[in-house]
C-alpha cells in the first residue's frame, strides 16, 4: 500500500486508474453519513469516496439525502451515502467495462453491515427506507462475490 495516505492525486470517476484497480482488487470505497437535526431536519448529506491505494488515486463526492422530512434521519444519511459509493462503482465497471475485480468496502453504520450480510432477507415496503434498502441489494447483485464490506468505528461507536 502506498505510503503517501491519503491519497494525493483526485481523479473522475471514469479514470482509467481506479477501474484497473477495481479489476486488481486494489480498491477501497468508503462512505459516511451525516444529519444534525438542530440544523434541519428535512437535510443531511453523504460523503463517499474511492481509494486506489498502489498510486494514491482518489475519487470522491457529496450526495444530499433524498427523502420526505420525515424520512431524513442518521441511518438514511449512513444509506445514502452507501447507495452513492455503490452506484459510483457500478457505473466504473460499466464505463470500462470491467467483467471481474473486487473492491473493500467500509462502513461506518454497523446495524447497516450487519443487514446487508444477510442478503436472502428482502425487506418488507413498509420497512423504514425500504426503498433504498432495495437500491443496495439491487446493486450488490451485481458486485463481486470477492468484495468484502467491512464496519469500521465512528464517533458514534
Amino acid at each position: 500500500e502506498s505510503s503517501d495516505w491519503p491519497p494525493t492525486k483526485c481523479v473522475s470517476v471514469d479514470d482509467p486508474g481506479l477501474a484497473q484497480a477495481l479489476q486488481n482488487g486494489a480498491l477501497v470505497g468508503v462512505s459516511d453519513g451525516s444529519y444534525h437535526p438542530s440544523l434541519s431536519t428535512s437535510h443531511a448529506a453523504a460523503d463517499w469516496a474511492l481509494h486506489e491505494t498502489a498510486y494514491g488515486l482518489r475519487c470522491h463526492g457529496m450526495t444530499p439525502v433524498l427523502g420526505s422530512p420525515s424520512e431524513v434521519n442518521a441511518y438514511r444519511a449512513e444509506l445514502q451515502g452507501y447507495h452513492t459509493m455503490l452506484l459510483k462503482i457500478h457505473d466504473l465497471c460499466e464505463r470500462h467495462q470491467v467483467q471481474s475485480g473486487s473492491v473493500k468496502l467500509y462502513f461506518d453504520c454497523l446495524g447497516a453491515v450487519r443487514k446487508y450480510q444477510i442478503v436472502h432477507v428482502e425487506p418488507a415496503c413498509t420497512m423504514n427506507h425500504s426503498n433504498l434498502i432495495r437500491a443496495i441489494r439491487r446493486l450488490h447483485f451485481y458486485q463481486s462475490e470477492s468484495d468484502t464490506l467491512s464496519h469500521v468505528r465512528g464517533h458514534q461507536d
